[in-house]
């Protein structure tokens, strides 16, 4: 964490500080273009378009209740966006291929929310506070090879991630009290792989298409350390492989599978954990 604090002081002490309540907007079409933003104080919004391949796009803003929306189309684009401060609001959406997007957020009840149309890309969030939202949807193209990776340090916070395409992966990592994963992917040959750590946390995570995993290919599995979580997983077609793993009190794992050729494994540590498999043909 510390990292994280010592670049975004450096971003804001390095940069022209603005006041509060600036607007920004700024449209590049072309290649290989360089965009810069910071914007310091309360209020502000932020709109970035650009349009070409091989662009960057750095985006920070500090203080409360700030706005920013990044548009990016063509391949392999760069995008950071960084945001300090509370109830700020971030946006990302991405078209075409090759393309790496990260958003930073640091502070209480801010979301930040990826969209992208896309192959061979990467989608990055990482919050640090309570009452934190990250949603992060993926639509594939081509052979698929995307990945969405999330970290959520702090209370109560949500993340929800939907794919649809191939071969691709969801990563995430929650940390603290109370907080909440919902995963959807659609597709074949994808993994989604989930760990809490901390009470009170939920998984509920639901694939269709076949030779999915769910905790495989050598990633960490639908893992919770704590008491009273909660996995629900299910997964639509064949040869779909899932792995839970819980360690704590009051446990409850639901797995689902509809298809043919299925494997399941559950494995729970401590004491009150129930289990619950059901496998069944089309």
């Amino acid at each position: 964490m510390k990292k994280f604090t010592l670049f975004f002081a450096f971003v804001f002490a390095c940069t022209m500080t603005f006041a509060q309540g600036n607007s920004s907007n700024v449209k590049q079409e072309g290649d290989d273009n360089t965009t810069t933003v910071t914007q310091v104080g309360n209020s502000n919004v932020n709109g970035l378009s650009q349009v070409g391949s091989a662009n960057t796009a750095d985006v920070a803003q500090q203080g409360a209740t700030n706005n920013t929306e990044v548009a990016t189309t063509g391949d392999n684009n760069l995008v950071s966006l960084a945001q300090i401060g509370n109830a700020n609001n971030g946006i990302n959406i991405l078209n075409g291929s090759d393309n790496t997007a990260s958003i930073t957020s640091e502070g209480d009840n801010n979301i930040v929310r990826q969209e992208a149309t896309t192959n061979s890309s990467n989608l990055v969030g990482f919050q640090q506070g309570s009452g934190n939202i990250v949603v992060q949807n993926i639509t594939g193209t081509g052979l698929g090879n995307n990945q969405t990776v999330v970290n959520s340090i702090g209370d109560d916070n949500l993340v929800t991630q939907e794919m649809n395409g191939e071969n691709s992966n969801m990563l995430i990592d929650q940390f603290g009290n109370a907080n909440t994963g919902i995963f959807q992917q659609d597709g074949v040959s994808n993994n989604v792989s989930a760990l809490q750590e901390g009470n009170s946390n939920t998984i509920v995570a639901g694939q269709t298409g076949n030779n999915n995993f769910s905790g495989g290919q050598n990633d960490v599995q639908l893992s919770q350390v704590g008491d009273a979580n909660l996995i629900e997983l299910s997964q639509q077609g064949d040869m779909n492989t899932s792995a839970t793993f819980q360690t704590g009190n009051d446990n409850v794992s639901s797995n689902s599978q509809l298809g043919n050729e299925h494997i399941n494994l559950i494995q729970q540590t401590g004491a009150r954990n129930s289990a619950g498999v059901s496998q069944s043909e089309n």
